[in-house]
């Protein structure tokens, strides 16, 4: 879930849910990949796209849509994931949570000691080694 996007995931607005159930019922609840018998009403099976949404697949097409079992699920978006990012030649920065303060890329320390990059010689100073005690 990303914090910055209030929008719902695609696959969790009525349309996705109600193509996602089609798709599995459809199947009969069977992975394509390697067989695996799901049941109704349990989360063991999952509706994929055959050609990712973000490749330029249809979104709610009952012919790019296929029924896999979670770990096959989860193989191929991992190998997605690895293609998407080879493509754009990066991974993304982190996003920082809401509740952090932004930061300016300096760090604060509580004590001068507790600064690996300092250089004084201060004997008030160095005198409290590493621990911050005498």
């Amino acid at each position: 879930m990303s914090w910055k996007n209030d929008k719902p995931a695609r696959t969790a607005t009525t349309e996705g849910k109600q193509w996602s159930l089609t798709v599995r019922r459809r199947d009969g609840y069977k992975c394509v990949l390697c067989g695996y018998q799901g049941t109704p009403g349990h989360a063991d099976v999952e509706a994929d796209h055959v050609i990712p949404v973000f490749e330029g697949g249809a979104q709610h097409s009952l012919s790019n849509g296929r029924t896999l079992c979670v770990p096959c699920h989860k193989t191929k978006t991992a190998e997605e994931s690895a293609r998407a990012r080879a493509a754009n030649g990066r991974l993304l920065p982190p996003e920082a949570h809401p509740s952090e303060a932004p930061t300016q890329g300096t760090l604060t320390y509580l004590a001068p000691w507790d600064d690996p990059t300092r250089t004084t010689t201060d004997p008030r100073i160095a005198a409290y080694g590493p621990t911050g005690k005498p």
